[in-house]
Parts: structure tokens; C-alpha cells; sequence
């Protein structure tokens, strides 16, 4: 099975992989969306993609959570109280032991005779993560401007998240935020950022030429949360961090727009463009691993989506 959940920065369905997030349990839900309240929980085990062979659920590894969905004030607010957690065995010492509890808070709506929406969502997390203590935490705001009067009903967003990282490679605390099964595209339309030690500002406009027509644009700028913990796409994994913090914090800045299409009532599609600026901290990493340098890199992109129901 594949849902999605609250704002899906913890749990979502890719839609630039080749295969989605998908999971083996249960999953229970009570209430509708129509009512005042609805609870949706689930206790699962990620599922193995196998080439030459059926896939299997790890049997190492459990996601379990619930979110309660409270409507009461819905036109002016809407708050989700929800909790996941994961729990992974070091299976024969081949990975880690962890065990990490995630309790967040979600709200958002539209403020009482204005045109003015927000979107808050606070995360804390705790637990162990192979043999240290875990304490991390997030904090995401949007607040967005919907000019309803006109036909293309543009809005305007700015956007700021702060995501930690681990502060001290040496001590036996690990404050790197775990992202689950979340998505990275909601961070960066070049799918460069994740959601772990990172902090930046979005500026965003939206708008709706024809029914059919969707276009938005955005800037984006990104730091480090902690400059002594790695920045997590770039090589791969390796050369990755700086443990003395000497590479700075300036991850890059980035622009990006995208049109979307509805060419029939079953296919969709998109084409986009992001251009995105390497910082301080990139072009530093990139000497020690390479010995040089880059600028800039440019991502276009044309997606096709075709579905046999409306």
C-alpha cells in the first residue's frame, strides 16, 4: 500500500522515482473527511524493490504512526496533532539499531476576512539512533496571499524551514533530523535538498491562466542548519561533511518555474526548468574531492502522467 500524510514532508508518494514509497501492514481509519474529526493510524514495513525476484517487506525495519484530522474551525483552521515512528533492528550488526519516536503539529487555514493563508508544522524527535541519543526538530511556516478577485487568481508565498542537524560529531547526541519516507521535491524542484540540516527562505507565485493551465515559480536559498554535519546529495555520500565546520554553511540558491498541463481528462503533463547556484560550502567540497570546481547546474524536465480513471 501508498498514501500520503499531512503535508507529506514525512510521508509521501515520489513521483520522480522509478518506484514509490510502498508498504506491507495495516493501516485503520475512522471518520471522514466531511466530519469534524478523523483518525487515521497504521503500524507497516517497508517493501524491498527485487529485480529477478517478488519484492519483500523488510523484516528489520517498522513504521508505525496516527494522525488525528480535528475540523471543528476549519474556516479559519485546521490542526493535526500526529506521531510516527520507526523502528529498525541492527540485523546481524549490518545496519543500525534505532528507534526513533517523531510527535508533531500541524495547523493551517486561511485568516478570518482576508485573503491570507498559512501552513505551520512543528516536529520534534527523540529516541536512539545506533547507540547515540537522538533530539531533533523542525519548524516549517508558509504564509501566502491569494488574489481572488482576478481571473488567473495568482498567489504569492514566502516560506521558511529550519531543519536540524547534528551539531557535534563527537559528542553522543545525534540532532540530525530523520525524514522517513518523505519527499524531497517540496524542498527543491531539483529534488537537490532533503529534509535534514538544512534552513532557508522561498519566495513563490502561482497562478491559473486557463482551466487547464497551471504555472508557478519560486527562489529558493539554502544554509546548512549545522555546518559540522554533511550536506546529504552531494558524491553520493562521501566528502559530504566538514566535521571542523571550515567549509562554511552556504549551500546555494536556486530558481526554478514549471507549467502544468491537463491535455485530456487522463494524462497530465508538465515541463520545468530550475537553475540551481552552488555556495560556499558546495565549491569547497567539491575542491577537496576534485580538485575544482563548478558554478551552476540546469535541470529541465518533461513529465507525462497517464491514468485510466478520471
Amino acid at each position: 500500500m501508498t498514501w500520503e500524510v499531512a503535508d507529506r514532508h514525512l510521508l509521501t508518494r515520489n513521483g520522480w522515482r522509478n518506484t514509490t514509497n510502498n508498504f506491507e501492514g495495516f493501516r485503520i481509519t475512522l471518520g471522514q473527511e466531511s466530519n469534524d474529526w478523523e483518525l487515521d493510524a497504521w503500524g507497516a514495513q517497508p517493501v524491498i524493490r527485487l529485480i529477478d525476484k517478488f519484492d519483500q517487506r523488510d523484516k528489520n525495519q517498522w513504521f508505525y504512526g496516527a494522525i488525528i484530522n480535528w475540523r471543528r474551525w476549519s474556516d479559519i483552521i485546521t490542526l493535526q496533532p500526529y506521531y510516527m515512528g520507526l523502528m529498525q533492528d541492527n540485523h546481524n550488526n549490518t545496519q543500525a539499531s534505532r528507534e526513533i519516536h517523531s510527535p508533531a503539529l500541524r495547523a493551517y487555514g486561511i485568516l478570518p476576512n482576508t485573503e491570507i493563508d498559512f501552513d505551520i508544522d512543528v516536529i520534534h524527535q527523540f529516541g536512539r539512533d545506533d547507540g547515540q541519543r537522538k533530539s531533533a526538530w523542525a519548524y516549517l511556516f508558509e504564509f501566502g496571499y491569494t488574489f481572488s478577485q482576478h481571473t488567473w487568481k495568482p498567489r504569492i508565498s514566502t516560506f521558511y524551514g529550519y531543519v536540524s542537524g547534528d551539531r557535534d560529531p563527537n559528542d553522543s547526541v545525534n540532532n540530525r533530523f530523520e525524514k522517513f519516507f518523505g519527499s524531497a521535491r517540496s524542498w527543491s524542484a531539483d529534488d537537490n535538498i532533503v529534509m535534514e540540516n538544512v534552513k532557508g527562505p522561498k519566495i513563490k507565485i502561482e497562478f491559473q491562466p486557463l482551466p487547464d493551465l497551471r504555472i508557478d515559480g519560486g527562489y529558493n536559498w539554502f544554509w546548512l542548519a549545522s555546518k559540522t554535519d554533511r550536506f546529504n546529495n552531494l558524491f553520493g555520500g562521501k566528502n559530504n561533511r566538514d566535521p571542523s565546520g571550515n567549509s562554511g554553511d552556504f549551500l546555494g540558491h536556486s530558481a526554478d518555474i514549471r507549467a502544468r498541463y491537463k491535455l485530456t481528462p487522463y494524462i497530465n503533463t508538465t515541463l520545468g526548468y530550475s537553475h540551481w547556484f552552488n555556495g560556499e560550502f558546495v565549491k569547497k567540497r567539491q575542491l577537496a574531492a576534485m580538485g575544482k570546481t563548478t558554478d551552476s547546474t540546469n535541470l529541465f524536465y518533461i513529465e507525462v502522467s497517464i491514468s485510466a480513471f478520471k
